[in-house]
C-alpha cells in the first residue's frame, strides 16, 4: 500500500510540476511522461506487475493502452527530436 501511494503521489507531482515547463518542451514532456509511468507503476503494487499489464491490454482496453503509450512516444519524439513547443 506504501509503494502505491508513494508512486500515485509522485506521479500526480510530476504530471503537475510540469506545467511549469510548458514553455520547454524538452523538460515538459519528459516530466509528464515520467508522470504517467510512474502513476501506471503504483497501480502495479494493488494488483501486481503481470495481472496490472493484462489488464491494461485486455481486448476492452487494448486500444486504448495503445494510444495511450503511442502518445507518450509521440509527445517526447515531437518535443526532444523535432522540438516543436505547439505540438508537444
Amino acid at each position: 500500500l506504501w509503494g502505491f501511494l508513494i508512486c500515485l503521489a509522485l506521479g500526480i507531482i510530476l504530471s503537475w510540476v510540469s506545467i511549469a515547463f510548458v514553455g520547454k518542451p524538452d523538460k515538459f514532456a519528459i516530466c509528464y511522461t515520467i508522470g504517467n509511468i510512474i502513476a501506471i507503476i503504483a497501480s502495479g503494487f494493488l494488483v501486481g506487475p503481470l495481472r496490472q499489464l493484462k489488464l491494461m491490454f485486455a481486448p476492452t482496453r487494448f486500444v486504448a493502452a495503445i494510444i495511450f503509450f503511442t502518445m507518450m512516444g509521440l509527445t517526447l519524439w515531437v518535443a526532444l527530436d523535432l522540438k516543436k513547443r505547439g505540438l508537444c
